[in-house]
Protein backbone atom coordinates (compact mmCIF):
# COMPACT_ATOMS: atom_id res chain seq x y z
CA UNK A 1 0.00 0.00 0.00
CA UNK A 2 1.39 3.41 -0.94
CA UNK A 3 1.39 6.36 1.44
CA UNK A 4 -1.24 8.08 -0.70
CA UNK A 5 -3.53 5.09 -0.29
CA UNK A 6 -2.92 5.03 3.47
CA UNK A 7 -3.67 8.76 3.68
CA UNK A 8 -6.92 8.27 1.80
CA UNK A 9 -7.90 5.26 3.91
CA UNK A 10 -7.38 7.05 7.23
CA UNK A 11 -8.88 10.28 5.85
CA UNK A 12 -5.70 12.25 6.51
CA UNK A 13 -7.10 15.54 5.16
CA UNK A 14 -9.84 15.49 7.81
CA UNK A 15 -7.36 14.62 10.56
CA UNK A 16 -4.98 17.33 9.36
CA UNK A 17 -7.78 19.90 9.30
CA UNK A 18 -8.70 19.10 12.91
CA UNK A 19 -5.05 19.28 13.97
CA UNK A 20 -4.76 22.55 12.05
CA UNK A 21 -7.45 24.09 14.26
CA UNK A 22 -5.35 23.45 17.36
CA UNK A 23 -2.29 25.28 16.03
CA UNK A 24 -3.56 28.86 16.49
CA UNK A 25 -5.58 27.92 19.58
CA UNK A 26 -2.40 26.94 21.46
CA UNK A 27 -1.31 30.57 21.83
CA UNK A 28 -4.70 31.94 22.87
CA UNK A 29 -4.39 31.25 26.63
CA UNK A 30 -1.15 33.23 26.73
CA UNK A 31 -2.73 36.03 24.73
CA UNK A 32 -5.74 36.09 27.06
CA UNK A 33 -3.46 36.18 30.09
CA UNK A 34 -1.45 39.09 28.69
CA UNK A 35 -4.57 41.05 27.78
CA UNK A 36 -6.41 40.51 31.06
CA UNK A 37 -3.57 40.65 33.59
CA UNK A 38 -0.64 42.33 31.88
CA UNK A 39 1.66 39.85 33.62
CA UNK A 40 4.76 39.43 31.50
CA UNK A 41 7.40 38.28 33.96
CA UNK A 42 9.05 35.04 32.92
CA UNK A 43 8.02 35.28 29.26
CA UNK A 44 10.75 35.31 26.64
CA UNK A 45 10.69 37.89 23.84
CA UNK A 46 13.10 35.87 21.65
CA UNK A 47 10.92 32.77 22.03
CA UNK A 48 7.75 34.56 20.91
CA UNK A 49 9.63 36.22 18.06
CA UNK A 50 11.06 32.91 16.85
CA UNK A 51 7.67 31.22 17.13
CA UNK A 52 6.22 33.98 14.99
CA UNK A 53 8.97 33.67 12.36
CA UNK A 54 8.65 29.86 12.23
CA UNK A 55 4.87 29.72 11.83
CA UNK A 56 4.88 32.62 9.37
CA UNK A 57 7.47 30.72 7.32
CA UNK A 58 5.32 27.59 7.34
CA UNK A 59 2.29 29.69 6.33
CA UNK A 60 4.19 30.96 3.30
CA UNK A 61 5.31 27.39 2.54
CA UNK A 62 1.69 26.23 2.71
CA UNK A 63 0.69 29.03 0.37
CA UNK A 64 3.35 28.20 -2.22
CA UNK A 65 2.64 24.45 -1.99
CA UNK A 66 -1.10 25.09 -2.35
CA UNK A 67 -1.84 23.52 1.02
CA UNK A 68 -4.75 25.67 2.19
CA UNK A 69 -5.13 23.97 5.55
CA UNK A 70 -1.48 24.46 6.50
CA UNK A 71 -1.38 28.01 5.12
CA UNK A 72 -4.48 29.12 7.03
CA UNK A 73 -3.56 27.32 10.23
CA UNK A 74 -0.05 28.72 10.26
CA UNK A 75 -1.21 32.21 9.28
CA UNK A 76 -3.68 32.22 12.17
CA UNK A 77 -0.96 30.96 14.53
CA UNK A 78 1.35 33.71 13.24
CA UNK A 79 -1.31 36.31 14.07
CA UNK A 80 -1.69 34.96 17.61
CA UNK A 81 2.08 34.73 18.14
CA UNK A 82 2.55 38.19 16.63
CA UNK A 83 -0.07 39.59 19.00
CA UNK A 84 1.64 37.87 21.95
CA UNK A 85 5.01 39.29 20.90
CA UNK A 86 3.58 42.78 20.39
CA UNK A 87 1.82 42.83 23.76
CA UNK A 88 4.87 41.43 25.52
CA UNK A 89 7.04 44.13 23.94
CA UNK A 90 4.53 46.81 24.96
CA UNK A 91 4.34 45.64 28.59
CA UNK A 92 8.13 45.35 28.84
CA UNK A 93 8.49 48.88 27.48
CA UNK A 94 5.92 50.19 29.95
CA UNK A 95 7.72 48.45 32.82
CA UNK A 96 11.04 50.00 31.79
CA UNK A 97 9.48 53.46 31.48
CA UNK A 98 7.77 53.10 34.87
CA UNK A 99 11.02 51.99 36.50
CA UNK A 100 13.07 54.80 34.96
CA UNK A 101 10.46 57.41 35.88
CA UNK A 102 10.31 56.28 39.50
CA UNK A 103 14.09 55.92 39.70
CA UNK A 104 14.93 59.37 38.38
CA UNK A 105 12.04 61.25 39.98
CA UNK A 106 12.20 59.74 43.42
Amino acid sequence: MTREQVAKKIRWQVIFAIIGLFNPVVGLPQLWSLVTTGQHEGLSLPTFFLMFVIVAGFAVDGFFNRNRIAARSMAAAALVNGANFTLLTYFRREAILEFSTSFFHG
